[in-house]
């Protein structure tokens, strides 16, 4: 069913060649440029192919990474800190919605959005022939 699958992959645009075929028989046979290159039983390949015995260690930045943790950090000492934080936070324009962009513009443009309002983030769909959003 080879022909199938290709076509189901074109349809999701999965990038896909037939590289060989199964045939009849028991052995592994591989042949590049009508050469054989490989001619062994499958399972020499599926279970008792190389197994690495690689060394490995852990890092040592990783146990100063796995000991840090937010309760390190510095608390507000009183009302007033703790109150200028919170408007620098909330102040900051990664907080604000984006929805008056996408209100005015992703809706709009050719009709060519993924998402559009009432979502505050735009997502716009690229021509296949094109590559255009």
């Amino acid at each position: 069913h080879v022909e199938r699958f290709m076509e189901i992959c074109e349809k999701w645009d999965v990038i896909a060649t037939v590289i060989g075929e199964v045939t009849d028989g028991e052995r592994l046979e591989i042949f590049w440029h009508g050469e054989q290159i490989v001619d062994v039983p499958p399972r020499t390949v599926a279970h008792e192919g190389p197994v690495y015995q690689r060394p490995y260690a852990r890092p040592d930045w990783q146990d100063a990474l796995q000991a840090d943790d937010a309760g390190k950090l510095p608390r507000p000492a009183g009302g007033e800190e703790l109150k200028r934080q919170v408007l620098q936070l909330v102040g900051h324009p990664n907080q604000a919605s984006k929805s008056w962009i996408t209100d005015q513009y992703d809706r709009f443009v050719q009709g060519n959005t993924v998402l559009a309002q009432p979502e505050d983030a735009g997502m716009v769909r690229i021509d296949a022939d094109t590559n255009l959003g």
